[in-house]
């Protein structure tokens, strides 16, 4: 008799999403060290560590000031929300989580670090607020669960436009960004905006500023455009797509009002073209440069998928490495003795750091003027001391170091959310950016003694330079994009005297040019120079000091605070009824269903210390238990992972008695994970891993351990959508196993993994395996493996070619390769062709060879909805060997942290 048994998980995935939450995630956040409070607003929960308490209440004063009107605009009624802000700074973001409203916010951003941009606390609180209520408005009857089908069919252009309408104003520098796309023709087309899944950086910023700019288009017509879209999604939604209930909504397909937009912008920008002035540069994406005599300064970078800014020096044509991985602010002594940068490092524990590196010129040798601080922009005072921005708590000092002796003191220390950043030193003189309520600039001497000021309210100004004692040249957004300005300290007047197309950044005056860096799109940052003595553009004298506006705070009253407790402060975040299907096919003729039903559940507390999930359900004939639980605990050091399920998979049915016969998987894990950076290099991540396993199969039970070490490098995240660029990563593993039937892959004692990722045509990305590795112990096998596997043209996913060299066998495979697939709009993610599976093994042992080869039709299509991801692959083929004819569907599902 012959059976099939189908493994069937489908919307029940969706459900069980913190599955993926592992402790491989949670290891790299947990930071015990760090001692947790909170307060209460009566609407926010606000949760912190110890040194982020002014952020925290900074935090309290922009959402209570923010929440009225938001919820007015997306038509909701405001509710409790967690927040959570994370001191350490592993990413510089924040996301908003739908399953339990969790807004997580991390206070120390790289971002913030390099550009002492005061304003992106308030942003990125105020954006993923807005998601958070743009999910309420979408959660048909008050039941989140709802929210997996209303969300599934919206692109990514609806939320981040959203979040960016509600939360931010329309500035320059978006202006500039969606300018320079419609000069390249680089924007994302209908079919390509039309998405649910970010594809790579540049596209990334496209969904934000597009969304952005059509949505606010759309409200100047209609101040209700937003509410009556949600409105109609939240119900609808649950039975139609996006585009559907869109058409409903408005009256009108969102094509038309895309090439509505589109026209209209055109029509605004008139399509200007660049200047033909960019200087022959050995950097494609230059972050900055200096000249001194004889050498030529760069830092910058050539690939767009690796953001590691090589900085080096060119002399005489010969170029001179300083290092490969620096950060974007660099100074040269007057005397050309020595550099001076700042660099990314993380400290044992795993926070991020910028610290401050003198670099020998002569020498070429190194050393770390500052270790495991919170320090950037680093510039020469004189031969012998650097001035600096210190970020203490929630201000950003200025102050000096000499870098002989190391000694630093502080120069001038601004109020709470202020910071003075971008110094240029000259003759005694600092000029630097005074970031709180606006930008300016602003001029003192080493005691921090007030000398001028550049202040207009047409617009911020910054990145001083200094020329000499009366001539100071900046960036001013005064008419809508940065321009340079040339202030002249004398007349107190300023002079607009390099016009961009779309944006131009970091003057740098030597002799008789005016070097810049050009914003050119997809086409890089571009090192362009003028001459010096350019024709005036424009003339303003300057306005006075004490026009400057002070920060303002809302006010807010806290209910109630005190010390985070991560066990008692477990909630229940949904309890689900559930449904997995099951059925047994006998003789390919008769169906016999046989589904199971139970209910699932999920517990976590704010900070995700500890998160439980589980499911228990039964089938309906013949019951039998089938358990799934899952508990991470990460509230010290180490990670502890628990993981146990009991899965019966229907074997056989007898009809005559109306009875069905399982076959039991049983697997139970306990991992405890113990992380440990080797390096202080921003990039790497390393550590333990010992586990604990327990698998059965029908009536064979295996029982084994794992410790294995870990160390890697890579830049970049890996969520389904967005792949990391770049990554090298060893593992050693030694395992000991009561049972000889594991399959040789379990044995791996030395393993050596390299993955590359590249971008296609600017918007798509080739994907690399190679794996290397040696197989020892019970199986007594050596194995050199390979995988190579390509991701390109969404979503046309093509499986791993692979070759491998084994102690009794040798086997080669190509596997999955797509003929003719395409792309629709709508479906988010789908890709159909026909597919061709071969493979060979050669037994060394009985110098037997045998083969399989299939060829048949595959369907993907790919659900993906913010944090959430359900692909999905059909695929019905023909076994060419043995002449018989099946089908499979796999299903996989992930949550994108």
């Amino acid at each position: 008799m012959k059976y099939i048994s189908r493994r069937y998980i489908l919307l029940v995935s969706l459900l069980l999403l913190l599955n993926n939450l592992n402790a491989g995630y949670l290891e790299r956040f947990n930071h015990p060290e760090l001692k947790w409070n909170y307060i209460y607003t009566g609407d926010f929960n606000i949760y912190y560590s110890g040194d982020d308490t002014v952020e925290a209440i900074k935090v309290a004063r922009i959402l209570e000031g923010f929440k009225d009107s938001v919820n007015f605009v997306l038509g909701t009624k405001i509710k409790p929300t967690n927040v959570i802000l994370n001191s350490y700074d592993m990413v510089s973001n924040g996301f908003a989580m739908p399953l339990g409203d969790i807004i997580f916010i991390y206070t120390k951003p790289d971002y913030l670090n390099t550009t002492g941009n005061i304003d992106w606390l308030r942003r990125v609180a105020r954006h993923e607020y807005s998601h958070i209520v743009t999910f309420r408005a979408l959660t048909p009857f008050g039941w989140g669960p709802f929210r997996i089908l209303t969300m599934s069919s919206i692109p990514t252009w609806f939320y981040e436009g959203i979040a960016q309408y509600c939360a931010e104003s329309w500035d320059e520098n978006r202006e500039m960004f969606l300018k320079a796309g419609f000069i390249d023709n680089t924007i994302l087309k209908y079919n390509f905006l039309d998405q649910t899944a970010i594809n790579d950086i540049i596209d990334g910023r496209y969904f934000y500023e597009e969304g952005h700019s059509i949505v606010r288009a759309k409200m100047k017509e209609n101040k209700n455009y937003i509410k009556d879209i949600l409105h109609t999604q939240s119900f609808l939604g649950l039975l139609f797509p996006f585009q559907f209930n869109y058409l409903l909504s408005t009256g009108h397909l969102f094509y038309t009002d895309f090439e509505k937009w589109k026209s209209e912008k055109i029509e605004m920008y008139k399509i200007d073209k660049y200047k033909d002035n960019a200087v022959i540069s050995p950097v494609k994406y230059v972050k900055g440069y200096l000249n001194n005599d004889s050498i030529d300064i760069y830092c910058g970078f050539n690939d767009l998928d690796r953001f590691s800014n090589e900085l080096f020096y060119m002399k005489e044509n010969k170029k001179y490495n300083v290092d490969k991985n620096a950060g974007a602010y660099f100074d040269v002594s007057s005397n050309g003795a020595f550099l001076i940068y700042s660099k990314k490092t993380h400290s044992m524990s795993g926070t991020l750091c910028e610290d401050i590196i003198l670099y020998d010129i002569e020498k070429g040798k190194r050393k770390n003027l500052t270790k495991y601080a919170k320090v950037t922009n680093p510039t020469f005072f004189n031969c012998s001391t650097v001035v600096y921005t210190e970020f203490s708590n929630s201000k950003g000092v200025l102050r000096s170091i000499n870098i002989n002796s190391k000694h630093s003191e502080n120069i001038l220390e601004p109020n709470d959310f202020e910071y003075l950043v971008t110094p240029s030193c000259y003759n005694g003189m600092i000029a630097y950016e005074h970031v709180g309520k606006t930008r300016y600039i602003k001029i003192i001497n080493i005691d921090g003694y007030f000398i001028d000021s550049i202040y207009s309210p047409q617009g911020e100004a910054r990145q001083p330079y200094f020329y000499n004692d009366s001539l100071l040249y900046f960036v001013g957004y005064f008419d809508g994009k940065p321009d340079i300005y040339r202030y002249n300290l004398n007349a107190h007047i300023y002079n607009k005297v390099i016009e961009s197309v779309a944006g131009v950044f970091q003057p740098f005056v030597n002799k008789d040019s005016i070097y810049y860096i050009d914003y050119r799109g997809k086409s890089g940052f571009l090192l362009c120079s003028e001459e010096r003595e350019q024709k005036i553009k424009k003339t303003d004298y300057k306005n006075n000091f004490t026009n400057v506006p002070l920060p303002d705070y809302y006010p807010v009253d806290i209910v109630r605070k005190g010390k985070y407790n991560a066990i008692s402060s477990v909630r229940v975040k949904e309890i689900l009824p559930l449904i997995i299907p099951d059925y047994y096919i006998q003789d390919n003729s008769a169906i016999y269903f046989n589904p199971r039903l139970g209910i699932s559940a999920l517990l976590f507390d704010p900070l995700m210390k500890n998160v439980i999930l589980g499911f228990v359900c039964t089938n309906i004939r013949n019951p039998t238990p089938t358990i799934m639980f899952n508990y991470i605990n990460s509230i010290y050091y180490p990670t502890i992972t628990l993981y146990y399920m009991r899965f019966p998979f229907i074997k056989n049915y007898y009809p005559d008695s109306g009875k069905f016969e399982y076959d039991i998987t049983e697997e139970g894990v306990l991992l405890v994970d113990v992380p440990y950076n080797l390096s202080s290099d921003a990039r790497s991540y390393s550590g333990f891993n010992i586990g604990i396993y327990h698998t059965r199969w029908g009536d064979v039970t295996t029982r084994f351990a794992d410790l294995s070490f870990y160390y890697g490098i890579g830049v970049g995240t890996y969520n389904g959508d967005v792949l990391p660029k770049d990554n090298f990563s060893i593992v050693v593993n030694e395992k000991f196993a009561s049972s000889k039937i594991l399959c040789y892959q379990d044995y791996n004692l030395f393993n050596i993994h390299h993955s590359l990722y590249k971008t296609y045509k600017g918007r798509f990305i080739y994907h690399y395996n190679y794996n290397y590795y040696f197989i020892t112990g019970d199986l007594d096998k050596t194995s050199v493996f390979t995988n190579k596997g390509r991701y390109d043209d969404i979503p046309n996913y093509k499986m791993p070619q692979s070759f491998e060299i084994g102690g009794d066998f040798i086997i080669a495979r190509n596997v999955g390769t797509n003929i003719g697939p395409f792309t629709l709009p709508y479906l988010q993610q789908f890709s159909m062709g026909l597919f061709n599976d071969f493979y060979f093994l050669y037994d060394t042992n009985y110098q037997s060879l045998s083969y399989r080869n299939y060829i048949g039709i595959r369907g993907i299509f790919k659900i993906s909805y913010y944090y959430i991801t359900l692909p999905i692959e059909v695929g019905y083929y023909y076994d060419i060997k043995r002449q018989y004819i099946d089908y499979y569907i796999h299903i996989s599902y992930g949550v994108k942290i």
